[in-house]
């Protein structure tokens, strides 16, 4: 983001030709200084630093055109401190400035470089009044600011190219009066007053014990073939600014091919951008042969050396040209008189083979083509031959052309010559036949094409039943199109419907008739509800005799049980009625779990072949108790009780070893018995029924079972009352 106090304060600079300290003195004049909170901008200068054995390199940078012209006026004192003799500090340099415009002067008739710096140093720039948006608006003010900001970024980068402009600069020093094995900390200061900049020096703490020895660059490389005989290459890189590239090809030597060193002047990669391909160095290089090559690139750091290259990355440029088009002399005809093939004998020629020449293809087309090439051979005719044999038996007379490709997949085309041909082959028949068919009764019928080019249509033919008579369908509404349209009446009582299908050629030769497809009519009527006619059961066993009605259609049936106090349906038992052929009467018998509490509830559900359902037949109901143990000849009595008038029921324990739960029966008049309680060994075997209303009466009877075992046989049945007065 632009900061609006370095542009204003860059602005007094440009518009007054005086010292940091004067330009200072003019903005205090003019407004009183705050001397309670200062919130002036901070201005930092960031350094780095090396050691090469025999001696360190310094070199930092401001952060900005302000602060880079204000330092240049005062300079730097660089200092430094021996921390492991004890902390010795010694003042290196009391005030490194840029050298004068003399000095530069000298070297710029031979130095480019130099001249450039110069320039960016001493330079007077454009003022206020002389910008080419209206003065005094904030157009001209930007316009400076963008100015200044560029020369200072132009002038980073001459330093960072040449360490020696580096320290010509100002920028850069060189310490030669350091010893191995020793710990060291640089301090950079610039020597700018408070009152004109707010400025921060920096540090860095270098070990003299180990030279620097120059990375291996680790370049991500891309590569894009953009037109021929060019290959871009691309990576990403916020740290280095210059670049060296070398390639070479097939495993010869490098080469390279920048002339001078490679500066992209694309923007840094926002750091927010997830786009993995952000690349922010492109670089193209053109004039290329075909072939594999290899690149690999240096890049110069901050003290204007050179690192390790990157490791080589192998690029593939494929040859764009096309091979020179060939041309046909004459076609030759082969056709025997008890045989339907016809072959054609197409001689060409060619007046040069390229290298790189893979081989011919032979097209044919004619004018129901659509402009479109069907190819003829079945077999790559080679680079060396100059006659090719395809049956043309299919197509009848047409355009012919030769068509030449190399191995780089590029082609050219021969012109095109005429070849006339009766067609007396037929089309091969229609595969695949099916439907689909919707609730209206619209029904499409579709096949695959028949894969000769010079079909032109086919024809439909239905039926209601196989052997019968078959009827033309309406024409297709897209010739040679692989689709009919028919509409039948869902309501027939007819369960299939049959098609097939016939192709014709351009020369009127039929095909043979398809496959006869038997189409399934839908139907949306309900199916009849099964019937259960009888039923048998035992203590564990309940048997079903099912009953279905006699519609062809019906293709699904499934038996369903629940508990009575179940929400939900168990399929038990499934029918797939078209395997079955007629069979339309089925038993069943079921073991469903014991369950002393709650009736089992059974029904049948049918399924026609549209997927309609009859819905649930009546249903059959079975109570699951389990095997009956032998008789415990348990003895019931009653009576009730004259303060409520609730019945209550007692019996016997049996007289034997085993501890025995107990089931309460209850039953209403007219209504089943139901299971009411169960009593635990180590309760009293009474029953107090609370719930029977006044007046009303119920019968109670009672069963004997030890954990987990078959239930007794049930003991006398005992009728009560409830006289509640």
């Amino acid at each position: 983001m632009i900061d609006l106090k370095k542009i204003l304060l860059v602005c007094c600079l440009t518009a007054f030709t005086v010292t940091g300290a004067t330009a200072q003195t003019v903005l205090t004049d003019t407004v009183a200084v705050d001397t309670t909170q200062d919130n002036r901008h901070i201005y930092n200068v960031v350094m780095t630093g090396r050691y090469y054995g025999d001696h360190v390199s310094l070199r930092w940078a401001p952060e900005d055109y302000v602060s880079w012209k204000i330092i240049n006026e005062y300079g730097y004192e660089l200092i430094r401190i021996n921390i492991t003799d004890g902390f010795v500090d010694d003042t290196l340099s009391t005030c490194i400035k840029p050298l004068p415009e003399e000095e530069f002067d000298r070297m710029s008739p031979t130095d480019s470089l130099a001249q450039a710096a110069s320039f960016l140093l001493y330079r007077r720039g454009t003022r206020l009044d002389e910008t080419q948006a209206r003065p005094g608006t904030m157009g001209s003010v930007m316009e400076v600011y963008e100015e200044q900001q560029n020369a200072y970024g132009f002038g980073m980068m001459v330093a960072e190219r040449r360490f020696d402009l580096a320290q010509a600069m100002g920028l850069g020093f060189v310490d030669r009066t350091v010893k191995a094995g020793k710990k060291y900390i640089y301090i950079i200061r610039p020597l700018v007053p408070e009152k004109v900049l707010r400025l921060t020096g920096s540090n860095i703490r270098l070990n003299t014990e180990e030279p620097y020895v120059q990375p291996t660059y680790e370049a991500l490389l891309s590569d894009s073939i953009i037109k021929p005989n060019t290959i871009l290459l691309m990576w990403q890189d916020e740290f280095y600014s210059y670049y060296n590239i070398e390639h070479r090809k097939s495993g010869g030597q490098w080469e390279q091919i920048n002339e001078q060193p490679f500066m992209s002047m694309s923007p840094f990669i926002n750091e927010e951008d997830d786009d993995d391909e952000a690349w922010n160095l492109i670089y193209s290089d053109g004039g290329l042969e075909p072939g594999k090559y290899e690149y690999r690139i240096t890049a110069f750091d901050a003290f204007g050396e050179q690192t390790k290259p990157s490791e080589p990355y192998q690029v593939e440029l494929s040859d764009f040209v096309p091979p020179a088009p060939p041309y046909i002399h004459r076609f030759e005809l082969q056709r025997n008189e008890n045989d339907s093939i016809i072959l054609c004998n197409v001689i060409f020629g060619k007046d040069s083979l390229e290298l790189d020449l893979k081989g011919y293809d032979i097209v044919y087309t004619n004018e129901h083509f659509d402009g479109q090439w069907v190819k003829l051979n079945d077999r790559p005719v080679a680079a060396s031959d100059t006659i090719a044999t395809v049956d043309v038996s299919k197509y009848g007379s047409g355009q012919i052309a030769v068509v030449a490709y190399d191995i780089y997949g590029n082609a050219s085309t021969s012109m095109a010559l005429y070849m006339q041909v009766d067609d007396i082959t037929p089309p091969s028949k229609p595969q695949n036949l099916h439907t689909m068919i919707s609730p209206e009764g619209e029904v499409t019928l579709m096949w695959d094409p028949c894969p000769e080019p010079d079909v032109a249509l086919y024809v439909g033919y239905m039926a209601d039943t196989p052997e019968g008579d078959y009827f033309q369908m309406a024409p297709q509404p897209i010739p040679g199109d692989t689709m009919l349209l028919d509409t039948i009446n869902v309501h027939m009582p007819q369960r299939y419907k049959y098609y097939k299908v016939m192709a014709y050629d351009y020369a009127g030769n039929p095909s043979e008739m398809s496959d006869v497809l038997q189409m399934e009519r839908i139907d949306f009527s309900i199916p009849m509800l099964a019937l259960c006619d009888s039923t048998w059961q035992d203590d564990r066993h309940f048997g079903m005799r099912w009953q279905l009605s006699k519609q062809d259609n019906l293709v699904l049936a499934r038996i369903m049980r629940r508990l009575e106090n179940a929400k939900t349906w168990d399929i038990i038992q499934t029918y797939d009625l078209d395997s079955l052929g007629n069979m339309r009467t089925f038993e069943y018998v079921d073991e469903p779990p014991i369950d002393r509490e709650n009736h089992y509830r059974y029904c049948m559900e049918v399924f026609n072949n549209t997927g309609v359902s009859s819905g649930l037949s009546n249903q059959e109901q079975f109570f699951c108790r389990g095997e009956i143990s032998p008789d415990l000849n348990i003895r019931l009595s009653g009576l009730v009780q004259k303060d409520t008038g609730s019945p209550r029921i007692s019996w016997d324990v049996p007289q034997s070893t085993g501890k025995y739960f107990f089931h309460v029966y209850r039953k209403y008049a007219g209504r089943n018995y139901r299971l009411v309680a169960t009593i635990p060994p180590s309760a009293e075997p009474v029953f107090e029924d609370q719930r029977l209303d006044r007046g009303e009466s119920a019968t109670y009877y009672v069963t004997a079972f030890e954990e987990g075992g078959s239930e007794s046989s049930g003991s006398n049945e005992i009728t009560l009352t409830n006289n509640a007065q």
